[in-house]
């Protein structure tokens, strides 16, 4: 079952990374929120596409926001 989880997130990562890169950033925030509420948590590697992308469109208050998301989850230490 965790390895389900595992590529399931690593899937849902690919295709935000993916959409990002073609600088849809509404599309991959859409994306994650999707991916959130369908119950497959956000790992290191989707918080760092989503925060690296908020602030190469300088929407740095947003970006800070799932930092602090992503510290509240423990995923950063």
């Amino acid at each position: 079952m965790e390895n389900q989880i595992h590529l399931k997130t690593l899937r849902r990562s690919s295709q935000i990374c993916f959409v990002k890169r073609e600088g849809l950033l509404d599309e991959a925030l859409t994306l994650w929120s999707k991916m959130e509420d369908s119950g497959c948590l956000s790992n290191v590697i989707t918080f760092e596409i989503i925060i690296s992308a908020l602030f190469k469109k300088d929407e740095t208050e947003k970006a800070e926001k799932f930092l602090h998301e992503m510290i509240s989850r423990e995923l950063l230490k």
